[in-house]
C-alpha cells in the first residue's frame, strides 16, 4: 500500500490520513518511500518512543487528502476455533439478510478460547457498513447503544459490536481521536501482541494473527505491538502488569524497558478516568498486598505523582484496599487542586464526604476507616 502525500493541509489532517493504513504502508513523498510510522511517531512527538531515525522534513509533512490509497487485510490462517451457538445465530442473520463486510472477534474470548479458559465477553469488530449491521440487529433484538457501537446480551453472553477503527491520542493519557480504519488499521491499534489474535467469522472463518501473537502467547511474552504504545496511553502499563499478574506472562526486553520509560515520562499527575480505572482493575486482580509490591519494583505510584509522593509514602504501610488508595490519592489532588480527581478517581458522594471531613486530621488514613471506608 502506498499513501500519497502533499503539503497543503494539517498535521491533524495528516494523522487522519495515516490512520486507517496498515503496517505495511509506506508514504510516498516527493518520490521518497518512507514507513509510515516514522511519520506517524514524529507527528505526535514523542521523542522516547522509538529506536528508529526520524525524518527531517516532520513537521512541514502535509496531506493530499484526494490521492490517499486504503485498505489491506491481513493474512487468515486455515483453524477452527469452537464457536458458541449464540455466536452461530448472528452469523446466520448477517448470511439471511445478505450483509456485505468481514466480521471478526477481537481481544481476550479469542486469547482465551486458544489457552482454554472460559469467558464470557465477546468484542466484535466489523468492517463494512456498520449501520447496516446494527439495523439487522435491531431486527430482532433490543441494543444498547454507547459511543462506539452497540451492545447485546444473548443468554450468558455479552457482546460489545464495534466498527473497524483506529485511534490516536493528542497527547498522553488523554482520551483518542477514533476514526472508521481497515482490518489491519484496527488490528495494529490495540496495545499487546497477543490482544491483536483475532478470529474472523464472517463471510468465512479464520485466524488474524498480524503480530505473532499466538508465538508469544505460547512462549509466555507480553510484547507492544508498536514501542510508543505507552507513552500514547501510559494506562498500557497497567494493564501488561495484570496481563503479567494473571496470566503469567514475562515483558520483553524492550517492553519492559519502553514501559518503564513511560511512567517516568510523567511530569503532571494524570487527569485521566482510563488510567484509574486499568490501576482499579489492577489491584482487583491481584489484590492490594501484591499491588505496592509490584509498585515498588515499577515505581508506578511514585511516577504518578512525582513531588507530592512524600504524601504517598506517609500512608503506604496502612493502605489495605483500593478504596483507601484512590482516596490517599486524591489528597495528592486536593493538595494540587485539581478539581477533576473526584470524577477521575470514581469517587461517590458519600466517599468525597468522608474525605472533606478526615482530609485535614493528623490520622487521615484511621479517619478514613472509622468513618466506613
Amino acid at each position: 500500500m502506498i499513501v500519497w502525500i502533499g503539503r497543503n493541509t494539517s498535521t491533524e489532517m495528516a494523522l487522519k490520513a495515516l490512520a486507517p493504513c496498515g503496517v505495511g504502508a509506506f508514504l510516498d513523498i516527493d518520490g521518497l518511500a518512507v514507513y509510515r510510522d516514522l511519520v506517524r511517531q514524529k507527528i505526535i512527538g514523542f521523542q522516547k518512543a522509538g529506536i528508529f531515525p526520524y525524518p527531517s522534513w516532520y513537521s512541514t509533512v502535509r496531506v493530499d487528502t484526494n490521492r490517499i490509497v486504503l485498505k489491506s487485510m491481513p493474512s487468515v490462517q486455515a483453524m477452527h476455533l469452537p464457536m458458541p451457538y449464540e455466536v452461530k445465530y448472528i452469523i446466520n442473520l448477517l448470511e439471511a439478510h445478505g450483509f456485505k463486510g468481514y466480521v471478526y472477534i477481537v481481544g481476550g474470548y479469542v486469547r482465551d478460547t486458544i489457552i482454554g479458559n472460559a469467558t464470557y465477553d465477546i468484542d466484535i469488530s466489523i468492517y463494512g457498513d456498520f449501520q447496516h449491521f446494527v439495523y439487522i440487529l435491531e431486527t430482532h433484538h433490543n441494543l444498547q447503544k454507547f459511543p462506539l457501537g452497540v451492545k447485546l446480551a444473548l443468554n450468558e453472553y455479552k457482546f460489545d459490536f464495534t466498527f473497524s477503527r483506529y485511534d490516536y491520542y493528542p497527547s498522553p493519557g488523554k482520551m483518542p481521536v477514533v476514526v472508521p480504519a481497515s482490518v489491519s488499521a484496527d488490528l495494529e491499534r490495540r496495545d499487546f501482541t497477543i490482544g491483536a489474535i483475532s478470529y474472523l467469522i464472517y463471510p468465512y472463518e479464520g485466524l488474524i494473527d498480524a503480530f505473532r501473537g499466538l508465538n508469544d502467547l505460547e512462549h509466555s511474552i507480553l510484547r507492544y505491538i508498536r514501542l510508543y504504545a505507552p507513552y500514547e496511553d501510559p494506562s498500557r502499563v497497567l494493564r501488561g502488569l495484570r496481563y503479567s499478574e494473571k496470566m503469567g506472562l514475562s515483558f520483553d526486553e524492550y517492553t519492559r524497558w519502553h514501559s518503564m520509560e513511560a511512567l517516568k515520562s510523567q511530569t503532571t499527575f494524570i487527569v485521566s478516568r482510563r488510567y484509574f480505572r486499568e490501576l482499579e482493575n489492577l489491584v482487583d486482580t491481584v489484590g492490594i498486598k501484591r499491588f505496592l509490591e509490584i509498585d515498588s519494583q515499577w515505581n508506578v505510584l511514585k511516577n504518578l505523582t512525582g513531588k507530592m509522593y512524600d504524601t504517598i509514602l506517609r500512608y503506604i504501610n496502612y493502605i489495605d484496599s483500593y478504596e483507601l488508595l484512590k482516596m490517599v490519592l486524591m489528597l495528592v489532588y486536593d493538595k494540587q487542586e485539581i478539581s477533576a480527581g473526584y470524577s477521575v478517581l470514581g469517587i461517590t458522594r458519600k466517599e468525597r464526604k468522608i474525605f472533606e471531613k478526615c482530609k485535614e486530621t493528623d490520622e487521615f488514613v484511621e479517619c478514613l476507616k472509622r468513618e466506613g471506608i
